[in-house]
């Protein structure tokens, strides 16, 4: 009886394996990890928990999105690939409480025209975008709640 239920713990992490990546990169991050008050004190299933609870709330995600912007601004770069990841997989776990819709990432092509009703400026100069910092949030309405972070 015991391997049977080893066996289900086994399957239960390669099913989560994505949320516990996720997991990993927020604790890799003293920021974040102060941010969401992860406890290292507590289990890795309880934080992992609280984590899937705070991303399910909408709110929550405008305040991670507005947190990496900050960064990108302050530093004058691009979202790094853990950064871009963590946005990612946080959008996803808040779209588990969706059904038929979902919210999602918006992309700016560089070589675009800036325009600041679509796009929000990293650098406070120039009128093409010349990169994109941090993809921006539509709801799941598909209104636009966090424009795009562009370089011009």
């Amino acid at each position: 009886m015991l391997f049977a239920s080893s066996n289900r713990s086994e399957a239960l992490r390669e099913q989560l394996a994505p949320e516990l990546a996720l997991l990993a990169r927020f604790r890799s991050d003293t920021e974040l990890v102060a941010l969401w008050l992860l406890n290292d004190n507590e289990p890795e299933g309880r934080q992992l928990l609280r984590l899937v609870a705070l991303l399910a709330q909408w709110d929550q995600i405008l305040q991670l999105w507005d947190h990496l912007a900050q960064r990108c601004k302050a530093a004058q770069r691009p979202a790094s690939e853990d950064e871009r990841q963590i946005l990612a997989a946080a959008l996803d776990i808040h779209n588990l409480i969706w059904h038929g819709r979902a919210a999602r990432l918006q992309s700016v092509v560089p070589g675009t025209a800036f325009h600041f009703k679509q796009h929000e400026r990293g650098v406070q100069t120039g009128e093409i975008i010349r990169a994109q910092w941090l993809p921006g949030l539509l709801n799941a309405a598909g209104q636009l709640q966090k424009k795009p972070l562009v370089e011009t």
